[in-house]
């Protein structure tokens, strides 16, 4: 009887952290942004690896409809995956081109080094205009688009983005266990 009982909990105590780890997952889209880990220096210095592989990517951003949404300022992107894949663009603007008009989606063509899932996405906007993305969808291999909400005006100077490789590590994880 003790056995049953036992084996019963431990079924008990994995099942609760198996929906906890789906309800983490789906609360995560209502996450705000957040000033980024990501560090313009480690980009330049070479810490990060832009190079390797060759995968493509489209990179679709919505700007919002708000007032002042639009910038001419400099946008640089970084996402990638919770095994440390990253893709890294310095300027996705072309100062020649009206991108990141207000109410606009601007799409943009990358190529980089392979992702499994993306699960993080950072900005960054440099310069002295204000800029207000709605959203940022990245479309790569087969899989289905990744989108990040923003909907807030972004900081200058500062990564600022989403990082949701912890949650899906988790989940993972807590799939491992059944």
């Amino acid at each position: 009887m003790r056995g049953s009982k036992m084996a019963y909990s431990q079924s008990l105590i994995t099942i609760i952290m198996y929906l906890g780890a789906l309800m983490a997952v789906s609360e995560a889209t209502g996450l705000q942004p957040q000033v980024g880990k990501l560090q313009e220096s480690a980009l330049r210095s070479g810490e990060v690896d832009t190079v390797r592989g060759s995968c493509s990517y489209v990179v679709q951003i919505k700007t919002s409809c708000s007032a002042f949404a639009g910038t001419d300022d400099r946008i640089s992107i970084s996402f990638g995956d919770a095994f440390g894949n990253q893709v890294y663009v310095a300027r996705l603007d072309d100062p020649t081109v009206d991108t990141f008009e207000r109410c606009s989606t601007d799409s943009f063509t990358i190529l980089g080094p392979c992702v499994y899932n993306v699960c993080y996405l950072y900005l960054l906007r440099v310069g002295s205009d204000q800029w207000k993305p709605e959203w940022v969808r990245v479309y790569y291999g087969r899989s289905q688009p990744v989108s990040f909400y923003y909907d807030v005006f972004i900081p200058a100077s500062i990564w600022y983005g989403f990082d949701f490789c912890r949650t899906v590590t988790a989940t993972q994880s807590a799939l491992s266990i059944m």
